[in-house]
């Protein structure tokens, strides 16, 4: 049975080439600390993704890079030294679970489309916004963010976990102040993130204690292959995004108006939002419960989700859906599924099909 992959919000297939140059170097003793030669090639290939990542997403002189073994880890890292500096913390409820299970100070409204409620950003703090949300795809007006938050003399930091690999992403043309990436959301190996950040404008602290790596930061033997493979992968991401125009896009089109064809009660979250990523949907069935859709689609070989994959293969409370006026009831019979740049036309008319099945299944 061919298996149709419909999950790549929650990782994608590792780029053929970030396979090679990872394989290579499986067998070599790469510990970035050591100063012998094999040190010094580690310390060199560390230091070459650094650059190839400020490179392909446009950093501003004085930006410094740390690399964290996730996203989640640098979210943490954000959180943690705002609160160690002092400072307010804010956030919206759509948020990845590594934002809203911090210590967030106070949640920010969004709108049915899943829009952050501007007006309320009105006290200086770390205000924290994710890109482009990894459930509904929603993206955020990042331009009218930032103003807002110029207003009040506070910090931008940018989850941009989502966005890199699927929309065009430019960190000085965002402007904001700190940002997080993760590798194998585009490609990259997994166990590799990074938190990027302006020293001058917020002090960031470690959240463990050991030896000098990344600044002193983050201490601890650098994951060096799994570094190198993101430099690999962030290197691709304009061919990504342009498939993902091009190509993916369309299927993502097809799919949401089959459906609604089909059944005019389905709610597609952020639909009437300004910006929504090419890939993503999140969708209802109504009346099915998310695990059963899971399952079922799993069992006819399409791997979907009920939402973020950071929660230890549960399915959890629907707390984005329910943030964008959604009721429980249809909140927890919702989908998301996600393309990748692999994804064919063909798959998503299997998928639809299959869905359509259920669904009648389900009303008779």
């Amino acid at each position: 049975m061919h298996r149709i992959y419909f999950d790549n919000n929650a990782t994608t297939k590792k780029s053929e080439s970030v396979v090679k140059v990872v394989s290579e170097l499986l067998y070599e003793p790469l510990n970035a600390s050591s100063i012998h030669s094999f040190g010094r090639q580690a310390r060199n290939l560390v230091e070459s993704a650094r650059m190839k990542i400020s490179s392909a997403l446009g950093l501003s002189k004085g930006f410094r890079i740390i690399f964290t073994s996730s996203a989640t880890e640098a979210n943490n890292m954000i959180i943690h030294s705002a609160k160690t500096n002092g400072m307010k913390v804010f956030a919206c409820k759509t948020e990845h679970p590594s934002i809203n299970k911090a210590v967030i100070d106070q949640y920010l409204s969004v709108n049915v489309n899943g829009e952050i409620a501007l007006n309320e950003i009105t006290e200086n703090g770390l205000f924290s916004v994710m890109l482009a949300n990894n459930e509904t795809g929603v993206i955020q007006a990042i331009k009218d963010v930032l103003e807002a938050v110029r207003n009040t003399n506070a910090v931008l930091h940018v989850d941009a976990v989502q966005a890199i690999g699927k929309i065009p992403f430019n960190c000085s043309e965002i402007g904001a102040d700190a940002f997080t990436i993760s590798g194998h959301k585009f490609g990259g190996p997994y166990g590799v993130g990074c938190l990027i950040y302006n020293p001058d404008i917020i002090k960031i602290h470690p959240l463990m204690f050991g030896g000098g790596q990344e600044y002193g930061i983050r201490p601890g033997t650098e994951n060096v292959l799994a570094i190198h493979g993101l430099g690999v992968a962030v290197s691709e991401i304009d061919l990504r995004v342009k498939i993902m125009q091009e190509r993916i896009l369309p299927i993502k089109n097809y799919i949401e108006s089959e459906i609604l064809n089909f059944c005019d009660e389905v709610r597609i979250f952020g639909i009437k939002a300004k910006e929504r990523l090419p890939n993503t949907i999140s969708m209802t069935m109504p009346g099915v419960k998310s695990e059963i859709q899971v399952a079922y689609f799993d069992s006819h070989g399409i791997a979907v989700s009920a939402g973020s994959a950071c929660s230890a293969g549960r399915v959890e409370f629907p707390e984005v859906q329910m943030a964008m006026m959604s009721t429980y009831e249809e909140a927890s019979c919702s989908l998301r599924v996600s393309l990748g740049i692999e994804n064919t036309l063909d798959e998503a008319q299997f998928f639809v099909a299959k869905w359509k099945e259920l669904y009648n299944k389900h009303r008779m």
